[in-house]
């Protein structure tokens, strides 16, 4: 095995989660201000969490994009904004359960009179959904921020 890559690969997963984590703080911080000012009723807030989600991945990938010495594959972009994202909201997922189930059952229950349709929800399926949403939210996120990236990708490759 190429030590290289090796050291690549393990300095790509360190850095994962650290963003990973470093975006779950994010949420939690926001959420317990929205919580203390009563904005945690309002959903469309949920969208700070996006924001949260672009500035660490974008952090993250050009952290590793300095460390590989601009020679970053688009895909080793992709998936470091895509691991964050996964990371982060799998976290923030099981943190939410928790809130849920344990410490705020009737936010629950705010969320399900208000949804639309009357849908049914539990602790265990709303942080499945908010999984779910995060990963989707992921995927478009890393494309998006790939998009900068790849110039600097493709100036590279055209050198070569």
């Amino acid at each position: 095995m190429d030590p290289e890559k090796t050291h690549s690969d393990q300095y790509q997963f360190n850095l994962v989660m650290k963003y990973g984590l470093l975006a779950t703080a994010g949420y939690v911080v926001v959420f317990f201000i929205m919580s203390l000012l009563n904005l945690h009723i309002i959903p469309e807030l949920r969208g700070l969490n996006y924001l949260i989600l672009l500035i660490t991945a974008s952090v993250a990938i050009n952290t590793f994009k300095k460390q590989s010495q601009n020679q970053m594959s688009y895909l080793k972009g992709f998936l470091t904004g895509l691991f964050v994202a996964i990371l982060s909201f799998a976290f923030f997922a099981l943190l939410m359960y928790i809130y849920l189930k344990f410490l705020d059952p009737e936010f629950l229950q705010f969320i399900v009179d208000y949804s639309p349709m009357g849908i049914t929800l539990t602790p265990l399926s709303a942080a499945l959904l908010l999984f779910m949403e995060g990963q989707a939210v992921g995927i478009v996120s890393a494309l998006i921020l790939m998009q900068f990236f790849k110039k600097n990708i493709n100036k590279i490759s055209k050198t070569i």
